[in-house]
């Protein structure tokens, strides 16, 4: 459906450009490369409340006003809670078209959801792939069997651990491996409790 909606509004295979930080550097680089008056923004923050999207999004929806006036919302797009918070009440005042964040899904795990999906469908991935791919390694990884590669890990990992090894590092070299990378890093500081 995503996809469709992306379709629809002639949005597929954009220039995605992404923010998750407060750092002004990764802003300023973002400002560099994307034509404001060719840009639609999407504001992705269950509550609203998250400290980097919404800061980086006030930058944006300055430019946006200062383009387009009252029009400026017509390029902003929100991935909020379905009923409540800070996001969802200013969509709905400000009349943007809106994603809605399951309720029974966390954070971490809400890139297969609109969070990500939507995202990937405005960059033209083809989500019914990335669906299909996620749920053909959820099965792999449901094998109760010492052959599931997370079972293989979590043993090493507690071996190493049991023998006094206490930190795990994941280290990536390869640039266009760095959003996969600042996910990992997301997704495990939140599974370890941060």
């Amino acid at each position: 459906a995503l996809e469709n909606w992306a379709k629809t509004k002639g949005l597929l295979k954009m220039n995605a450009q992404f923010i998750s930080n407060v750092d002004p550097d990764d802003a300023a680089a973002v400002l560099r490369n994307i034509d404001v008056a060719h840009s639609l923004f999407i504001l992705v923050s269950k509550s609203g409340t998250t400290l980097e999207p919404a800061v980086s999004f006030r930058i944006f929806r300055e430019l946006l006003t200062k383009k387009y006036g009252a029009d400026a919302g017509k390029h902003i797009f929100a991935t909020t809670d379905a009923h409540r918070g800070v996001l969802k009440s200013l969509a709905d005042a400000e009349g943007w078209t809106s994603f809605v964040v399951p309720d029974d899904v966390g954070g971490r795990f809400s890139v297969l959801s609109a969070v990500g999906l939507l995202p990937m469908a405005v960059a033209g991935i083809d989500v019914e792939r990335v669906i299909d791919a996620a749920i053909a390694e959820l099965r792999a990884l449901d094998l109760r069997s010492p052959e599931n590669p997370a079972w293989q890990y979590a043993a090493a990992r507690q071996k190493l651990y049991s023998q006094g090894y206490s930190v795990e590092i994941l280290a990536s070299y390869e640039p266009s491996f760095r959003f996969m990378a600042e996910w990992w890093k997301q997704l495990y500081g939140e599974s370890e409790g941060k």
